[in-house]
């Protein structure tokens, strides 16, 4: 039997407005992506391999193997603690796994 742990946050943070002022950004000659906002200053330096804003206006990103959620501020609101982040695609439920199982 494989047993995961499993933690489910319910995030009512989608109801608040989205401001749509940060972007995603690649820097190229890091390799890796961050937020910048509308003056084109970095919010969230680039040290992703992997970043995509959300339909609610957050924004999932990995590091390596490990994945978590930045606010539409740019504010960690699901650390990077974890190896698989799930939305339901409405963007007011997020599961994550840590990936361990056991039997």
């Amino acid at each position: 039997m494989k047993h995961a742990l499993l933690f489910i946050l319910f995030s009512f943070l989608s109801f608040l407005p989205v401001s749509g002022q940060l972007h995603v950004v690649k820097d190229n000659i890091a390799c890796a992506y961050g937020l910048k906002n509308a003056q084109g200053q970095w919010v969230v330096k680039p040290g992703y391999t992997f970043m995509e804003v959300q339909q609610n206006g957050f924004f999932k990103a990995a590091t390596g193997e490990q994945q978590g959620l930045f606010s539409p501020e740019g504010k960690v609101v699901i650390p990077f603690l974890y190896s698989y982040l799930w939305d339901n695609f409405k963007g007011d439920l997020y599961i994550v796994s840590d990936g361990v199982s056991s039997n």
